[in-house]
């Protein structure tokens, strides 16, 4: 997970419906005058295709939250980060409707991969105990009683989710990836940055088996690269001019290119990769600036 900006809201979410109402005061109206209890409002806007391609381009084709690349792993969910038809609070329990007026707002809309997104059964590379993931209708809160259960409690009364929100926080504040390419928390526990990493980490499955190792399979090739690098770097200077030379410092600049490749928006993990990255060239630039070649 890494800090985006998000994008211009597309104007389908705030376009009315016939009658002249929105989908946010419909659903508003359905939930509050008469609602029996169980018939959920058919929230569609955040499905349509404007929805769809704005949230692809403003995280560049990668799940908000693994970051991975939707053909790596499955289609994308358009995912609501405070959950629109119910909620799960504190000790399990589903309560309904959820955060009904927020189905249709753009800073609530992030696209997630379904293993982030969905609860299912997965192996956790950290804790073997913990076998499901998946967010669903998940959105802990620092204390209950304080957590919007209508339309008008809404910025009134504190509510404070302990989710990380990747266009509203920087998750690199909160998380660090390891040699093995599993996800802790940067904060000590007992803190509230702790918890918040810890339930992001837990809720979305960041360190589930199957992405931990696809995670370390970048990790490793990076390495290889640096390693690379390093050794063009040492014979370089040894070589008389001509063809072996040329060959090495052109081997050197295509490693080179490699990793701002590795950096690129679209690249996956870069909640792995930037800091990795920005350590090796900040270590071996000097030596490379000596030999006359940027980084």
């Amino acid at each position: 997970m890494i800090p985006v900006q998000r994008g211009a809201e597309p104007a389908i979410l705030s376009k009315p419906l016939s009658g002249g109402k929105t989908e946010t005061e419909k659903a508003i109206e359905h939930y509050t005058v008469g609602w029996d209890g169980k018939k959920q409002y058919p929230f569609a806007r955040y499905k349509h295709d404007d929805v769809k391609a704005a949230l692809e381009t403003m995280f560049a084709g990668k799940c908000a939250y693994c970051e991975s690349k939707f053909a790596h792993v499955s289609p994308e969910d358009i995912e609501h980060w405070r959950p629109k038809g119910a909620v799960t609070v504190a000790g399990g329990d589903e309560r309904k409707p959820g955060y009904y007026w927020l189905a249709a707002t753009w800073t609530n809309l992030l696209p997630s991969c379904i293993h982030c997104n969905r609860r299912q059964r997965q192996a956790d590379a950290r804790d073997p105990a913990n076998e499901q993931s998946g967010k669903a209708n998940r959105f802990p809160v620092a204390d209950e009683n304080h957590r919007w259960t209508r339309h008008d409690q809404a910025n009134a009364n504190g509510e404070e989710p302990l989710l990380l929100d990747p266009c509203q926080d920087d998750p690199s504040q909160f998380l660090t990836v390891d040699g093995e390419a599993v996800i802790h928390e940067r904060r000590p526990a007992d803190t509230r940055d702790n918890d918040r990493a810890k339930a992001s980490i837990d809720v979305f499955g960041l360190n589930r088996r199957e992405l931990v190792e696809e995670r370390k399979k970048d990790r490793d090739e990076i390495v290889a690269v640096f390693h690379d690098v390093e050794l063009y770097a040492r014979l370089l200077p040894g070589l008389p001019a001509g063809p072996d030379r040329d060959d090495t410092r052109s081997a050197l600049q295509a490693k080179l290119a490699r990793l701002k490749q590795e950096r690129a928006t679209s690249s996956p993990y870069l909640l792995m990769k930037l800091s990795m990255i920005d350590e090796f060239t900040a270590r071996v630039g000097p030596k490379l600036q000596a030999l006359g070649i940027g980084v």
